[in-house]
């Protein structure tokens, strides 16, 4: 009786695990295709429940360093503009840690 259960325990867990392996595989595959498909230009965006959460794109088409750089200088000249002080970490952690045993 502790045999066979031993053994039912077992299968069990080498059955999950082969479970596991097989839905990592398959994945795998899924991206490989997605990936095959993005990297010549299309864009991919995968729906949760209708909405898109996330969009897949080339590397190549993703990254416009001209613009990155022109944002944020943007991000700069407002931060200037508004006068923003540098954090002051000692009083954020001394905020954080108020009130803690």
């Amino acid at each position: 009786s502790s045999d066979s259960s031993r053994i039912e325990w077992s299968v069990a867990a080498i059955s999950s695990k082969l479970e596991k392996e097989i839905v990592l595989l398959e994945a795998k595959n899924i991206l490989r295709a997605l990936l095959d498909r993005v990297e010549p230009g299309e864009k991919i965006s995968p729906p949760r429940l209708g909405t898109p959460v996330v969009t897949l794109v080339s590397r190549e088409e993703h990254i416009d360093r001209e613009k990155a750089h022109a944002a944020a200088d943007r991000i700069r000249a407002r931060a200037k503009a508004l006068a923003v002080e540098p954090l002051d970490w000692a009083a954020l952690k001394d905020d954080r840690d108020e009130g803690r045993p």
